[in-house]
């Protein structure tokens, strides 16, 4: 089927992403050719617009300064317009990055086209103060992109506490207050159900408990006010009871406010801020907010959006959701991304995501991540959700040591012994990268 319009328009929008610290890819001509003094370990930078004209002026400018210039052909080589089978990428990363611009250039994100910039850091700042006179947005973009991707975010902050990140990753666990959980161990509907929950929770490690009042399976949506009855009065008892801090999983800004005030302190929303009232709320009362990806509608019927390239248009996205919430006064420490695992997405795109996790450090948020029992672990072993458990203990400590800091969970006392080997695991080889 011929897809009816853009992916994920870029605009007039322009982002940096820093995708490789301490060495470029073969693709990108690091390692040389025989005979030949393999080049330096370096940055690599992949910058994505809509304008071929614009990013070729930036190109002309970075030469000079003895930055390496090549060009992402994108995931269809260069010839945009069909649509593609579900999947990871068609045209492997050796035939994407060459020398020259393409001949046809998309303004989509999700073609993957873009400038590729390698070189070390001095020189790239050096290219953003030369950027800041022929294209301040760009030098703008370049520079927050260096500075995300360099430096790991150390913290978090919901409702004025600080949540450090250097630690193992956090475990939120999963409290629906519903009868149509897609998996039938998360539903918990009533207070008493859910207070018994939270208190397991508690007692198997969990560092958060996370209330949900609606399912994201397909199906008329709540009403603001009947979601909102049934989670505050949850949230609230859950405050007064459990010594553990308590997220709200909702896409309605009503339901969020509802629930904050009731003393929730993080809103996971599905949408990505696709109301942007949810910033509001947010800047108001100071809660911390998961953006994820997600390009239909919650409750939808999802279908897979036939991206050429499914990084660069999940990375284009939570990065202009971002950009809206900041605007909209959302404090920095106060925002968190996750790409959405199972939600419009083909499960092989899911093995794409999770392959890459460590490419959405390049956003410079804490990785947020619901991959228990989802979907593409359902497909890969033709198993039910209720008989995930491993699958999903193998998905985590995977995301563990790709660097992933929140993980919300339905298996808490398994998935914290997963955490604490995978976590040393992931300590003891960063010693070892330190000699």
């Amino acid at each position: 089927m011929a897809r009816s319009g853009p992916w994920m328009p870029m605009e007039t929008n322009i982002q940096a992403w820093l995708i490789d610290a301490g060495g470029v890819s073969e693709a990108f001509g690091s390692r040389g050719r025989a005979g030949e003094t393999p080049p330096r370990p370096g940055l690599r930078v992949k910058v994505a617009g809509a304008s071929l004209e614009r990013l070729q002026a930036l190109a002309e400018a970075a030469g000079p300064l003895g930055i390496e210039v090549r060009w992402d052909w994108g995931a269809s080589g260069g010839t945009p317009g069909a649509e593609r089978p579900p999947g990871p990428l068609p045209v492997p990363e050796a035939a994407r990055v060459r020398n020259e611009p393409p001949g046809r250039w998309s303004q989509d994100a999700a073609d993957g086209q873009g400038l590729m910039l390698g070189g070390s850091q001095e020189q790239l700042q050096a290219l953003v103060e030369r950027w800041q006179d022929l294209d301040p947005q760009a030098a703008l973009a370049l520079e927050a992109g260096l500075r995300a991707g360099l430096s790991r975010p150390e913290r978090f902050r919901a409702r004025g506490t600080v949540y450090p990140l250097a630690r193992f990753p956090y475990l939120l666990g999963i409290l629906n207050v519903t009868t149509d959980s897609f998996y039938s161990g998360a539903r918990h509907f009533g207070t008493d159900a859910a207070l018994r929950r939270a208190e397991q929770v508690a007692r198997e490690g969990g560092d958060w408990i996370e209330v949900g009042g609606e399912s994201a399976r397909g199906g008329t949506p709540l009403s603001p006010e009947a979601e909102a009855e049934r989670v505050a009065p949850v949230v609230a008892a859950l405050r007064a009871r459990i010594p553990l801090p308590v997220a709200v999983d909702t896409y309605k800004p009503q339901v969020a406010r509802a629930a904050v005030e009731a003393g929730a302190s993080l809103i996971n929303d599905i949408s990505g801020g696709a109301d942007p009232e949810m910033f509001r709320v947010a800047r108001e009362t100071g809660a911390a907010l998961v953006l994820m990806h997600l390009t239909a509608r919650p409750k939808e019927e999802y279908e897979d959006p036939g991206y050429p390239s499914t990084l660069d248009a999940v990375r284009w996205f939570l990065g202009e959701r971002l950009a809206l919430a900041r605007e909209a006064g959302v404090e920095e420490e106060q925002l968190l991304v996750d790409p959405g695992l199972n939600f419009g997405k083909h499960p092989r795109r899911d093995l794409e995501i999770m392959r890459s996790l460590k490419s959405f450090s390049a956003l410079g948020r804490p990785l947020y991540l619901a991959t228990s029992r989802k979907d593409y672990l359902r497909d890969l072993l033709g198993l039910p959700p209720e008989e995930l458990l491993e699958a999903t203990e193998a998905a985590v400590a995977f995301a563990v040591l790709q660097g992933v800091q929140l993980f919300r969970v339905h298996d808490v006392a398994a998935v914290a012994r997963v955490r604490a080997v995978a976590w040393a695991i992931h300590e003891a080889v960063a010693a070892g990268a330190r000699g």
